[in-house]
Parts: C-alpha cells; structure tokens; sequence
C-alpha cells in the first residue's frame, strides 16, 4: 500500500485501528519510517517507510495476525478526530449527554 504522505497513513493506522477494535500504537514515530505495533503479546506488525523519489509512504512488512481481544480503549481516537466526526452533531445537540455519546461512537466503530 502506498499513501500520499505520513498524514495519510496515520490517519488510515487510526481509522484501521477504530475499525477492528484494536489498540494499535506507534512503536516509535521515526521521521522516515513508522512501526506499528498491536497490544502486549500479540503478534500484529506493520512496518511503513518512505519512499524518497517520491516522498510518499509505503507499507513494507504487515504481519496481520491477533491473538488480542476488542478494545474500546484507543489512545488513537483522539479530541482532534472525535471533533472533525461528530463536531457539527454536538454543535446542533448541546444537550447531548455524554453517556448518549459514547453508545454513538461504539455503535459507529462496530
């Protein structure tokens, strides 16, 4: 797989991540490459590097196997995404009670 630039595959990490219930994590945040790692003992990687003719990023290794459990933990939902999806939903409804909330978006990202 191939992404426009950094950006993009962490935005497609984290959407990925939300998808599949996963607790994906940045082992490291390198400036020219970028391993993914799953929760304590799964066996789950991803190893993406960028490719300097063209200064796009590329995904290199994914071993895409888990022995780990639905998470709805995910230090990759951060204030910023939750904003940007449901931002004009809680502008229309300030009412909204965050119990209400929270049953929303575990219901979008089942």
């Amino acid at each position: 797989m191939i992404f426009h630039d950094k950006k993009q595959l962490k935005n497609a990490i984290r959407l990925s991540s939300m998808e599949c219930g996963r607790p994906y994590h940045y082992m490291v945040d390198y400036p020219r490459r970028l391993p993914v790692g799953c929760a304590k003992g799964c066996p789950f990687r991803m190893w993406a590097t960028d490719i300097k003719s063209t200064q796009s990023w590329q995904v290199k290794t994914l071993k895409d196997e888990h022995n780990c459990v639905w998470n709805y933990q995910n230090r990759l939902v951060t204030v910023k995404w939750l904003a940007d999806k449901y931002g004009d939903r809680i502008r229309k409804n300030s009412n909204w009670k965050l119990g209400e909330m929270q049953e929303e978006i575990k219901r979008d990202l089942k």
